[in-house]
């Protein structure tokens, strides 16, 4: 888990790379921030998931991580994990917003 969040920062120094003129191709640049962003999710969401949660609790990460994934397949890799992962906190919010309030 540690590593992977740390690969992120060099994921994002390729990326800055790329952008300031180094020969790193666009998709190669994705997918080194993409990756790791992938491993970190897949091992927070296994280190925190809940033992018997409904359909809805397991499936977000699962998705986010295949979209993850697939950002660099696209123009705007980075901007696109940007949304993705903000999507998910919403949804995570929301979800223990909806936890709290039927618990209170």
């Amino acid at each position: 888990m540690f590593a992977s969040a740390a690969a992120v920062g060099v994921g994002l120094t390729v990326a800055v790379d790329r952008v300031t003129g180094a020969p790193v191709g666009a998709r190669l640049a994705g997918y080194a921030v993409a990756v790791p962003v992938a491993i970190y999710l897949l091992t927070v969401w296994l280190l925190h998931r809940e033992p018997r949660p409904g359909v809805i609790a397991r499936i977000p990460v699962p998705v986010a991580v295949a979209l993850v994934l697939a950002a660099p397949l696209t123009p705007v890799p980075l901007p696109l994990i940007a949304l993705i992962l903000a999507v998910l906190v919403a949804l995570s919010q929301v979800r223990r917003d909806r936890r709290a309030a039927g618990a209170g």
